[in-house]
């Protein structure tokens, strides 16, 4: 090999190593600055969670969610005993189905913790809606009724609509059926046989051009203005109206929902069997549908599932 081979060679051996160089240390400045934003990301985090900015918080822990990073993990799980130590239950539950979808950020006992307690407090506001309407406390029982945590709650729209009929107190058709439209026939919560007497109520037989409404009138009354309303819903959003002749489909079981909405409106409908365990914590039942297909409740609500 000539002088001016080697040269070349020489010059060609520098080169590639400086090249290899600059790629490294490329690498390296995008690990630091991805390491130096992710540190300032939790340090963001950090100071949310001290200044209880629960609502930017948890918009910054969506876009960490998939970081893999132990110190997210633990800020997640800082963030949520905080609420509960503020017995800031509102914010936990309008956070739920982030809290329960994201299991990388939230372990299943703290999942299950947050399910608890919301139930707890959902069964509390309707054992107060209960009480007071029997102390004829009405108007507590609408403020109770409009608490966020009864939003499209079904046991605490028939205790509402059950306080505006005492509170009306008539005794006709038109009053039943005021009340049997908005209350689910297999309904199973607070004051059931109240309500259902007050829907069957026989006391103005004869004195009105009405029969005393019946269960099978009931049923029928009440899904028709079900499907009614479902249309009406469907045409604001300008979609093709359903048949009223046309039963509502069925869907699958989701937390939250109460034991009667699993029972008469989701797919897997009723249970080969029930076990029920009564402590003083409330009421726990295991809903057994086959060997590999569980539901589990608390104080009527659906906190687990197993499938």
């Amino acid at each position: 090999m000539n002088k001016m081979s080697l040269i070349i060679l020489l010059l060609s051996t520098i080169l590639l190593g400086a090249c290899n160089q600059n790629t490294k240390d490329k690498y390296a400045e995008d690990s630091q600055k991805h390491q130096y934003a992710t540190s300032q990301e939790i340090k963001e985090l950090k100071s949310l969670l001290k200044d209880g900015e629960n609502k930017e918080f948890i918009t910054r822990l969506a876009v960490l969610k998939d970081s893999n990073n132990k110190e997210v993990t633990i800020l997640s799980k800082e963030f949520i005993n905080s609420l509960i130590q503020e017995k800031n239950i509102k914010f936990l539950n309008e956070e739920q189905d982030f809290i329960q979808k994201e299991q990388t950020l939230f372990d299943e006992k703290t999942r299950k913790k947050v399910k608890r307690i919301i139930s707890k407090e959902k069964a509390k506001l309707l054992d107060e809606m209960a009480l007071n309407i029997n102390n004829n406390n009405y108007a507590k029982v609408k403020e109770l009724y409009e608490n966020i945590l009864l939003v499209s709650n079904q046991e605490a729209l028939a205790l509402y609509e059950y306080g505006n009929y005492l509170e009306k107190g008539e005794r006709s058709y038109n009053a039943s059926y005021n009340l049997a439209i908005n209350v689910n026939p297999l309904y199973k919560g607070r004051l059931k046989n109240e309500i259902t007497e007050a829907i069957t109520d026989k006391s103005y037989l004869g004195t009105s051009i009405y029969d005393p409404m019946d269960k099978n009138e009931w049923e029928a009354n009440y899904n028709t203005i079900k499907l009614s309303r479902k249309n009406t819903e469907i045409a604001n959003k300008e979609e093709e109206p359903v048949d009223l002749n046309t039963p509502s489909e069925p869907y699958p079981p989701q937390i939250g929902m109460t034991d009667y909405e699993v029972l008469n409106e989701s797919t897997w409908g009723k249970p080969k069997r029930i076990n029920t365990t009564v402590t003083v914590d409330g009421k726990r039942e295991q809903w057994v549908y086959s060997y590999d297909k569980y539901l589990y409740f608390e104080d009527g609500y659906l906190v687990s599932m197993q499938y």
